[in-house]
């Protein structure tokens, strides 16, 4: 697993923060305001005790990786399935094991929420579901 650094440097280090740049003075605050949203949301269900594993966690985290999606250079936005899984698993790491990251979920325990519903998502959503021959399962 990459450290939760390298993870914060690929996502807001410049080149990659281009993706924040590259929008429009009015698309900013909505691109931002869309994050807060989703943070807001991640704490709401967290504090009402609902399981990571539940259709309202899962949800959240299915908006979660639709945002990520939006950021170009991600492997999300590149349509990379395994590279996804991997980095939707890792930020899940990171916001646990970095501060700054785990106050955004108010703390610890609220980004061990998230983590455990990104990871969650990533095993059942995310991750190709196929036959030995091939065959999609889904």
């Amino acid at each position: 697993m990459p450290s939760p650094g390298k993870v914060a440097q690929f996502l807001f280090q410049s080149p990659r923060n281009d993706w924040w740049h590259a929008g429009s003075l009015e698309q900013q605050p909505a691109r931002k305001q869309a994050g807060d949203d989703l943070t807001a949301a991640w704490i709401v269900a967290w504090k009402a005790g609902v399981s990571p594993t539940s259709q309202r966690a899962q949800s959240l985290t299915a908006r979660h990786v639709q945002w990520l999606r939006e950021i170009p250079g991600t492997p999300a936005a590149e349509g990379d399935r395994d590279r996804s899984i991997q980095m939707v698993q890792d930020l899940g790491h990171m916001y646990v094991d970095d501060p700054r990251f785990a106050t955004t979920y108010h703390d610890v325990e609220g980004a061990a929420f998230v983590r455990d519903a990104l990871h969650e998502y990533a095993q059942t959503q995310m991750w190709p579901l196929t036959t030995a021959g091939g065959t999609s399962l889904r």
